[in-house]
């Protein structure tokens, strides 16, 4: 395996939903150890190679055999290709590196319309997250959304939007769920539904599940049972939400914005530094 594959795979678990096991991060670390290891072995095997030819081509000019000795030459030729074997082993990782991505500074106008949201409606702050139901990584962000919204009632909207990955074949029709559980009972209605499937084993849901949640809501059952029997209606409920995040550049999940502006890393220090700069600038021009 290449050192950019092995970065690429390890990138893909840092930064997105990527369906992979801790042991399988740890196989992953312990072949980038083992090659760097190797390649640094190499380039002391090398250099000292190349010490020794060195010596043994000065001795020969030393000894007078001259430039025209067959000997000589063969040693220079060997000396030239292992100067430049060296040269390319000693950029080692450098072409195969992934190049560092530079952070998208750029502010999004991202249409909120209906969104559900945590909050206060007209906050002079808005936390716009992109995320996919099924996606772990998707599920240790609520915590930190909740707190945040906690913690600043007045200066805080969190709004979500759906983006279901391809690869969580269920994460469809549990948009839906929430998004149907919206249409009928509003904000409150979806953030129910939201905290039931949650609080659920996601791996093992089903629509009967989500049915269930339904009716333990009271929503109207017969629009409810249709509307999980048609797959179509299904994907189009999180449409308008995957195009407005296909033009803000999402491509995993979670994504996350404040005020228009992606936020990377995603700690909770990093949330509450973008928020202090948001509230300092507006105190500032008031």
């Amino acid at each position: 395996m290449k050192l950019n594959r092995v970065f690429a795979l390890a990138l893909a678990l840092m930064v997105g939903c990527f369906a992979a096991t801790a042991s399988a991060a740890e196989d992953l670390e312990a072949q980038v150890k083992k090659l760097q290891q190797g390649q640094d072995e190499l380039r002391t095997q090398l250099a000292q190679m190349n010490i020794t030819l060195q010596a043994i081509l000065q001795e020969i000019k030393k000894s007078g055999a001259g430039g025209d000795n067959e000997v000589d030459k063969k040693l220079t030729q060997i000396l030239s290709q292992m100067n430049t074997l060296q040269r390319t082993v000693a950029a080692g990782n450098k072409p195969n590196q992934p190049k560092k991505r530079q952070p998208d500074n750029k502010i999004y106008d991202i249409a909120i319309g209906d969104s559900p949201y945590m909050g206060k409606k007209d906050a002079p702050v808005t936390i716009v997250e992109f995320s996919d139901l099924q996606c772990p990584f998707c599920v240790r962000e609520v915590p930190k959304l909740k707190q945040i919204a906690k913690k600043y009632p007045d200066d805080v909207k969190v709004v979500f939007k759906h983006f279901p990955l391809r690869m969580h074949k269920k994460a469809p029709m549990i948009h839906a769920a929430c998004e149907q559980a919206k249409i009928e009972k509003g904000n409150d209605g979806f953030w129910e539904m939201h905290d039931k499937i949650l609080a659920a084993d996601r791996k093992s849901i089903s629509k009967d599940t989500l049915i269930q949640f339904a009716e333990e809501m009271s929503l109207n059952m017969d629009n409810f049972k249709a509307l999980m029997a048609d797959d179509t209606r299904i994907t189009a409920l999180a449409n308008k939400d995957m195009a407005e995040g296909s033009k803000a550049g999402v491509r995993g999940t979670p994504t996350v914005l404040i005020n228009g502006k992606k936020l990377s890393p995603r700690n909770l220090p990093d949330y509450e530094a973008r928020i202090k700069e948001i509230l300092d600038k507006k105190k500032a021009n008031q």
